[in-house]
């Protein structure tokens, strides 16, 4: 009927709170792993009133299609229950078509096949009624001179009516019985026979029988309705226990640790997950204590492979220790959950299975979303490398592409026998040749810098030296691209640093160049070295065009560079700067100055007292 109507169905189970025998629950599973292999949502809930449940799951479902076997009939249930449990049906559901399946033979009545439960146990119950209601006789028994025997009648009552709201059926008719023979052998005369002349002492007997078996009726239906409530309660609890702890998962190994707690929680045992590898096979992991026997893992694999439970507590390899079930996602399977009963626990139950089903579907899905947010990791890690990698051919291209083609062209004109002669010519030529080779070192010598630095295998050397003679290297090491810059230089007195000279050194060199590349020839660039709070600081202030705002962290990014940046330079200079000062334990920032136009860039590094030798050396 789905198919024709091109409409989704449900399987409904209502768990009424009865206990199945064994016969009528492996027709149960029969019947919902058919549902399931059809392709129906199986959906299972507790009511103890079959048709306010089926009503409950059409109106969530949006049913408009009720298909059901003709039921059988019982006299006494449909007697108390207002009608025929298809009559109470097609009644309540105006709204609903309802379809009975034809039956090979007529319905018929069925017996009635009475449970009488138990308080507290197989014999707790009754052992505690005896109790009660011989303190019951005492007592009343020692009132019998001063109100008469049928005065204490309705005291055996009240107790029935209190036997049946602690206990239950049993005990209920069991305090009634107790009670009747009591009152009549020692209260009703004749006084010690079971004889009853009175019609009245024969109705109030009577009583006792009805309001034991209504009493322990309405108290079992009571509990049964509790008990259902506590365990609907319980699964709903630990349902939201799942999905809350699973959202905070931010590995396979915690949503495992989630599975297992929920797991261990409602059915003890332990839980062996196996998951899928790239190659799509089940692999074994490093969780928990049990190991997978080679019987166990087959028994995964064909659970895997059918897309259905196996092992224990199913029809199907039930010889198994374990049942596998698999973890199924929307985009297929993930894996298989093995698990491992306690011992001596009893076969899973439909309401079992479908929570287990239930817990490892979200489980499934949360380890989707896990692998989908690291392959969406990764591929924005490799689109930002393929950036990087475009970025850094673009760049290196570039820079390299103007030294050596300034090389080319004065070695070509070296080759001139007329620029040879001419010493000007010739010595232009030279220079040229030297500024391109030294253009060309620095790029390479940035390059294998960060690359180090990105490695983490840039050790640094470490000497003392003044933080004077650092800034003076720097500055003679630059004198062929200053050529009449105005730089000056000031600073306290002698200030030594432990460090590596030569990366220092070319920090500096760096704030330099980029100073220069960004203000006028004819400004002035000022160095200034200082002592303050424990550190020793390099300021490099230019009269430049200044950040724009916003851009102070991010010029010390690799390869980034500015709008309108003048071309040269590989936008690795001060991304170096700052991982070269931190390897020292200090920092690197930017900012705009206050009196003129113009930036400050200023490095700090950690100080610490010289030795004495060195300090006298240095006077």
């Amino acid at each position: 009927m789905a198919y024709n109507l091109e409409a989704p169905w449900v399987a409904l189970y209502v768990n009424t709170g009865e206990t199945l025998d064994q016969e009528d629950q492996q027709t149960l599973q029969k019947n919902i792993s058919l549902a399931r292999e059809l392709g129906a949502e199986v959906i299972t809930i507790a009511d103890s009133d079959l048709v306010q449940g089926i009503q409950k799951i059409a109106k969530d479902k949006n049913v408009t299609q009720i298909v059901i076997g003709r039921p059988d009939r019982r006299f006494f249930r449909d007697l108390f229950r207002g009608g025929a449990f298809l009559d109470q049906l097609v009644a309540q559901t105006s709204k609903i078509d309802v379809h009975v399946i034809r039956a090979d033979r007529r319905s018929r009545y069925k017996r009635s096949r009475l449970k009488w439960p138990e308080y507290g146990g197989n014999w707790v119950g009754y052992y505690n009624t005896v109790w009660f209601l011989g303190v019951l006789s005492f007592l009343s028994y020692a009132f019998l001179p001063y109100v008469g025997y049928r005065a204490l009648g309705p005291v055996f009552l009240l107790g029935i009516l209190i036997v049946a709201a602690i206990g239950s059926l049993g005990p209920s008719i069991f305090a009634a019985i107790a009670s009747a023979l009591i009152w009549d052998y020692f209260f009703i005369p004749p006084q010690f026979t079971i004889v009853i002349h009175a019609h009245e002492d024969i109705a109030m007997v009577l009583s006792f029988f009805f309001v034991a078996v209504i009493g322990g009726y309405l108290t079992s239906k009571i509990r049964k309705q509790d008990s259902i409530l506590r365990d609907r309660e319980e699964y709903s609890r630990n349902l939201y226990e799942l999905g809350k702890n699973l959202s905070n998962a931010n590995n396979t190994k915690e949503i495992l640790n989630v599975l297992a707690s929920v797991v261990g929680r409602q059915f003890g045992g332990e839980v062996y997950p196996l998951l899928l590898n790239k190659n799509q096979k089940l692999q074994t992991t490093d969780y928990g204590s049990k190991r997978l026997d080679d019987k166990d893992f087959a028994v995964a694999e064909w659970s895997l492979q059918n897309k259905k439970p196996a092992g224990w507590s199913t029809p199907t390899l039930s010889g198994s220790h374990c049942v596998s079930f698999p973890m199924i996602a929307n985009s297929g399977p993930v894996g298989v959950l093995v698990f491992y009963p306690a011992r001596g626990s009893k076969v899973l139950n439909i309401e079992q299975e479908v929570f287990f089903e239930t817990v490892i579907n979200q489980v499934a899905i949360s380890i989707e979303r896990l692998n989908f947010s690291e392959a969406a990791q990764n591929a924005k890690v490799y689109e930002a490398s393929e950036k990087l990698h475009q970025t850094l051919l673009n760049s290196v291209s570039h820079e390299l592409r103007t030294p050596i083609t300034t090389i080319i062209g004065s070695a070509t004109a070296l080759k001139d026998k007329n620029t040879i002669s001419n010493d000007k010519s010739r010595e232009d030529l030279t220079d040229e040749l030297v500024k391109s080779a030294r253009r060309l070192d620095g790029v390479v010598e940035n390059l294998l810098d960060m690359s180090r630095i990105e490695k983490g295998s840039l050790q640094l050397k470490k000497e003392w030296f003044d933080a004077h003679e650092l800034i003076k290297e720097a500055v003679n090491e630059l004198k062929d691209e200053i050529q009449g810059r105005q730089i000056n230089t000031s600073g306290d007195g002698v200030l030594l640093i432990e460090g590596d000279f030569k990366l220092l050194k070319h920090a500096v060199s760096n704030l330099l160049q980029n100073a220069m590349r960004y203000s006028r020839f004819d400004s002035k660039i000022e160095v200034i070295l200082k002592s303050e709070g424990g550190n020793a600081k390099i300021l490099v202030k230019d009269e430049g065009t200044g950040i724009p705002r916003g851009e102070e962290e991010h010029i010390f990014e690799k390869f980034y560079r500015l709008p309108g940046t003048p071309t040269g330079g590989l936008g690795l200079g001060l991304s170096i700067v700052r991982n070269t000062v931190e390897l020292h334990g200090g920092n690197a920032v930017a900012r705009n100055r206050e009196d003129i136009a113009g930036a400050i860039f200023e490095i700090k590094i950690p100080v610490r007292s010289p030795p004495q030798s060195l300090k006298e050396l240095f006077q």
